[in-house]
């Protein structure tokens, strides 16, 4: 998922949206993103994005809105949505850390 994370948040600088502005486009505008909608977006971000990376087969979309959907209620929240990006850049950090080099 990280190169995914990448992308949309160079998207997101570009486009100068915050988190919650495309939580409003994955959700239709609706205080949680439904299954159909999520799935409607992310259909469209290859586009959206001039980002070819983000063409992901149907099953793939699904199995992210799956992963989101951490309560497993049939809609990825606010909370799920932003959770997720937190996690990532966490996971960037320890990356990042990982690749300094060691102090002589």
């Amino acid at each position: 998922a990280l190169p995914i994370f990448e992308i949309l948040r160079e998207h997101m600088v570009e486009k100068k949206l915050g988190q919650e502005d495309v939580f409003k486009q994955a959700s239709a505008g609706g205080k949680s993103a439904k299954r159909e909608a999520f799935l409607a977006w992310m259909q469209k971000l290859p586009e959206a994005t001039s980002r070819e990376e983000l063409s992901f087969t149907e099953e793939r979309r699904a199995a992210i809105f799956a992963h989101l959907d951490a309560d497993k209620d049939g809609a990825v929240s606010l909370a799920e949505f932003i959770g997720d990006i937190v996690d990532q850049m966490e996971e960037i950090k320890l990356l990042f850390v990982w690749q300094l080099p060691n102090p002589p």
